[in-house]
């Protein structure tokens, strides 16, 4: 469990599907993730919540949670493709769409950098973004990642092949901020 001033970010339990699915399945929220959304039925998350109960933790390569502000769930996070032999991890950051713009997801980053460099020992992390997702470039300068390159016709979004944004942060770069 991860705990920062107005957010915890914590395992994703059984009851959390749902807020979960609702999420998965705005294709606003979804495709500014993935690209194109894809409709995601409740059994294939619970299929996967059960696969993922069934690794061991110190094996797993994933690290998800869910954004609880107050006791209500308003996200979900990532800390994925976790390479423990190249100390590099990806993130990724989903708000529901009542509760943008308050900070929330640079308060996840932060708390998923922390965790990343100062807990599981990683030397990288980074992630890709749409390129016209203004709001979440913006959200992980505020964090201390840079952009390193560019993606492009990475994703097709909005009726159109779009570039992808890669951006990332060095242990010694988050140690110096």
């Amino acid at each position: 469990m991860l705990r920062g001033e107005t957010v915890t970010l914590r395992a994703v339990e059984r009851s959390d599907l749902p807020a979960i699915h609702a999420m998965r399945n705005n294709p606003d929220l979804e495709g500014l993730v993935y690209g194109a959304p894809i409709p995601h039925p409740m059994a294939e998350l619970e299929a996967q919540f059960e696969a993922e109960q069934q690794i061991p933790t110190d094996q797993r390569v994933d690290c998800k949670f869910v954004i609880d502000r107050g006791g209500t769930v308003v996200g979900r996070c990532d800390l994925f493709d976790i390479d423990r032999v190249s100390g590099t991890g990806r993130i990724g950051v989903t708000v529901d769409a009542g509760h943008q713009d308050a900070g929330i997801g640079t308060e996840c980053v932060m708390l998923l950098l922390r965790y990343a460099f100062r807990d599981l020992g990683l030397r990288r992390v980074w992630c890709d973004i749409l390129a016209d997702n203004r709001r979440s470039i913006r959200m992980c300068e505020k964090c201390g990642l840079r952009e390193e390159g560019r993606l492009r016709s990475h994703y097709w979004y909005d009726g159109a092949q779009r570039d992808a944004v890669v951006m990332g942060i060095l242990r010694e770069e988050w140690e110096a901020r």
